[in-house]
């Protein structure tokens, strides 16, 4: 969040980050290698000094309802650049997809995800379609936290500068299959679960 607004691209955007951190008290349990990127560590300083950033009116435990949204947030904006949860899942080389990812889906935006490696990659295994066509995932590919990172951060960059009411049109297709496959009952995957589940049981 710091380096985008560093580059001012929390500006025309709805952009928002309100929890009170210290870099300090964080620094260990960054994945970020922050020294790799010139005085990011300052500016990542400075940026927490300006914080918070609100894009509405929300207080942070409306803000943790997983089922409230901000309507504008998804009807006036073309893209939705996903921070999730983990970006290394407590190094268990997992994925971890929340929310803040079915959203975009349930909202028809596309996206880019700044998280665990193989997020993009289990969407598509789950039949949902990630505009490879004009968003370049190559990040979700790479296993090293910080440069899968940095790919990422460039991606969102990169679109930026990009006529994204084009984009978005040339995405119409699959942000409607996406949305459609979201709402669509998950019966099935609900019955191989509790299969799975019932098999655990047998054998311990």
């Amino acid at each position: 969040m710091a380096r985008f607004w560093n580059q001012g691209l929390h500006q025309h955007n709805y952009f928002s980050y309100n929890v009170d951190i210290s870099v300090e008290e964080k620094e260990d349990d960054n994945p970020i290698e922050v020294d790799n990127f010139g005085n990011l560590r300052a500016i990542t300083r400075e940026f927490l000094q300006n914080c918070p950033f609100h894009a509405d009116e929300l207080d942070s435990t409306t803000h943790n309802l997983y089922a409230n949204t901000v309507d504008k947030h998804f009807t006036d904006s073309y893209l939705n650049v996903i921070l999730e949860t983990h970006m290394d899942v407590d190094q268990s080389s997992g994925v971890f997809l929340t929310e803040k990812t079915f959203k975009p889906i349930k909202h028809c935006q596309p996206f880019v995800i700044i998280g665990a490696a193989g997020s993009i990659q289990q969407l598509r295994n789950m039949g949902y379609r990630t505009f490879d066509h004009v968003i370049d995932h190559s990040y979700d590919q790479i296993e090293n936290t910080t440069e899968r990172w940095d790919r990422a951060c460039l991606e969102v960059e990169r679109l930026s500068t990009t006529d994204l009411h084009q984009i978005y049109i040339q995405c119409r297709d699959d942000l409607l299959w996406n949305q459609e496959l979201f709402m669509s009952s998950k019966i099935d995957r609900l019955s191989i679960l509790l299969n799975k589940i019932q098999q655990s049981c047998k054998t311990s």
